[in-house]
Protein backbone atom coordinates (compact mmCIF):
# COMPACT_ATOMS: atom_id res chain seq x y z
CA UNK A 1 0.00 0.00 0.00
CA UNK A 2 1.19 3.70 -0.72
CA UNK A 3 0.03 6.55 1.64
CA UNK A 4 -0.53 9.82 -0.57
CA UNK A 5 -2.11 12.94 -0.08
CA UNK A 6 -4.33 11.21 2.83
CA UNK A 7 -5.14 8.77 0.25
CA UNK A 8 -4.10 4.89 1.01
CA UNK A 9 -3.81 3.07 -2.64
CA UNK A 10 -2.98 0.02 -2.85
CA UNK A 11 0.44 -0.95 -4.46
CA UNK A 12 1.01 -0.68 -8.15
CA UNK A 13 3.85 -2.13 -9.80
CA UNK A 14 6.93 0.12 -10.37
CA UNK A 15 6.39 -0.85 -14.78
CA UNK A 16 2.84 0.37 -14.07
CA UNK A 17 3.60 4.17 -12.88
CA UNK A 18 6.22 4.51 -15.61
CA UNK A 19 3.66 3.43 -18.44
CA UNK A 20 1.59 6.48 -17.19
CA UNK A 21 4.71 9.32 -17.25
CA UNK A 22 3.95 9.48 -20.82
CA UNK A 23 1.70 12.11 -21.00
CA UNK A 24 -0.78 10.97 -24.16
CA UNK A 25 -0.70 7.41 -22.43
CA UNK A 26 -1.58 9.38 -19.36
CA UNK A 27 -4.61 11.03 -21.50
CA UNK A 28 -5.47 8.07 -23.06
CA UNK A 29 -5.86 6.12 -19.48
CA UNK A 30 -8.21 9.16 -18.23
CA UNK A 31 -10.43 8.99 -21.46
CA UNK A 32 -10.90 5.18 -20.75
CA UNK A 33 -11.45 6.02 -16.49
CA UNK A 34 -14.71 7.35 -18.19
CA UNK A 35 -15.62 4.17 -20.16
CA UNK A 36 -14.73 1.85 -22.99
CA UNK A 37 -13.97 3.64 -26.60
CA UNK A 38 -12.95 2.26 -29.27
CA UNK A 39 -9.83 3.22 -31.53
CA UNK A 40 -11.41 5.53 -33.73
CA UNK A 41 -12.88 7.53 -30.55
CA UNK A 42 -9.23 7.68 -28.94
CA UNK A 43 -7.62 9.24 -32.09
CA UNK A 44 -10.55 11.73 -32.73
CA UNK A 45 -10.40 12.44 -29.14
CA UNK A 46 -6.58 13.31 -29.16
CA UNK A 47 -5.78 14.32 -32.61
CA UNK A 48 -3.36 12.15 -33.68
CA UNK A 49 -2.56 9.27 -36.24
CA UNK A 50 -3.59 5.63 -35.95
CA UNK A 51 -0.29 4.35 -36.17
CA UNK A 52 0.61 6.76 -32.89
CA UNK A 53 -2.62 5.53 -31.35
CA UNK A 54 -1.74 1.80 -31.88
CA UNK A 55 2.06 2.40 -30.73
CA UNK A 56 0.65 4.00 -27.11
CA UNK A 57 -2.59 1.65 -26.74
CA UNK A 58 -0.17 -1.38 -27.55
CA UNK A 59 2.36 -0.29 -25.03
CA UNK A 60 -0.88 -0.26 -22.05
CA UNK A 61 -2.06 -3.25 -22.95
CA UNK A 62 1.00 -4.87 -22.84
CA UNK A 63 1.62 -2.92 -19.29
CA UNK A 64 -1.34 -4.57 -18.25
CA UNK A 65 -3.41 -0.71 -17.77
CA UNK A 66 -5.41 -1.66 -20.63
CA UNK A 67 -7.36 -4.70 -21.87
CA UNK A 68 -8.96 -4.89 -25.63
CA UNK A 69 -12.02 -6.42 -26.90
CA UNK A 70 -13.23 -6.65 -30.52
CA UNK A 71 -17.00 -6.30 -30.69
CA UNK A 72 -18.32 -6.73 -34.38
CA UNK A 73 -14.78 -6.35 -35.78
CA UNK A 74 -14.02 -3.14 -33.99
CA UNK A 75 -11.39 -2.65 -31.41
CA UNK A 76 -12.57 -1.73 -27.93
CA UNK A 77 -10.20 -0.71 -24.91
CA UNK A 78 -11.55 -0.44 -21.29
CA UNK A 79 -9.20 0.62 -18.26
CA UNK A 80 -7.91 -2.28 -15.83
CA UNK A 81 -8.10 -2.27 -12.07
CA UNK A 82 -4.05 -1.45 -12.30
CA UNK A 83 -4.91 1.30 -14.94
CA UNK A 84 -7.28 3.19 -12.77
CA UNK A 85 -4.94 2.92 -9.71
CA UNK A 86 -2.18 4.39 -12.11
CA UNK A 87 -3.75 6.81 -13.29
CA UNK A 88 -5.07 8.04 -9.76
CA UNK A 89 -1.55 8.45 -8.65
CA UNK A 90 -0.19 11.12 -11.29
Amino acid sequence: MVITNKKILPAVSEGAVMAVKNLRDAIILSLLKHGIRSRNEIETNLGIQKTVASKSLSFLNDAGLITKRRIQGNEFYLITDDGRRSIDRI
